[in-house]
């Protein structure tokens, strides 16, 4: 029904003043209000639809809205100490008329990141004000783009590792 976070900053009262961003640290934003990964998640997740639908197989959670319009979130999380591989995901869309529009919006590294950015910047210790903007423009939520269905109705996407995709079927 809901799902909470520990804490929306990383800076409070426990830790004193923050040190660096991206400490490792539990919050939504980091030092200076700079959008962490985690946060451009929730952004995404937030559009997933209120009624879960059944769905089969791995990292894949189907909803569909109010307005009927299905929407599936896939993840491809992997853990820290093992290899890391992409994973391409074959959708079947049932029941969904030829017709249908089907879109994805991805989040990995190099899409919705702060971090990446962060750390292509030079990772620096006190970003300025500049930098911070900068962050939280590459943190923002990339535009959706189309997929192509495959002459059975599927589609097919490649996750890279860690990334986070929301696919909608616009009918």
């Amino acid at each position: 029904d809901m799902l909470a976070f520990w804490t929306f900053s990383d800076v409070f009262e426990e830790n004193g003043p923050g040190q660096r961003p991206f400490t490792g640290s539990f919050g939504l934003m980091g030092l200076g209000g700079i959008m962490k990964p985690s946060y451009t998640a929730y952004a995404l997740l937030h559009r997933l639809g209120t009624e879960r639908l059944a769905a089969q197989g791995e990292g894949v959670l189907a909803t569909r809205r109010s307005d009927g319009t299905l929407v599936v979130g896939l993840w491809n999380l992997q853990p820290m100490d093992k290899p890391r591989a992409a994973r391409t995901v074959n959708l079947a869309l049932a029941g969904v008329p030829a017709t249908a529009r089907v879109q994805a919006t991805v989040i990995d590294d190099q899409h919705g990141s702060s971090q990446a950015a962060w750390v292509a910047m030079g990772r620096p210790r006190y970003p300025t004000r500049e930098q911070v903007a900068a962050l939280n423009r590459a943190a923002a939520l990339p535009p959706p783009q189309a997929l192509v269905r495959a002459a059975d109705g599927s589609v097919a996407l490649t996750l890279a590792p860690n990334a986070l995709a929301l696919i909608e079927v616009l009918q």
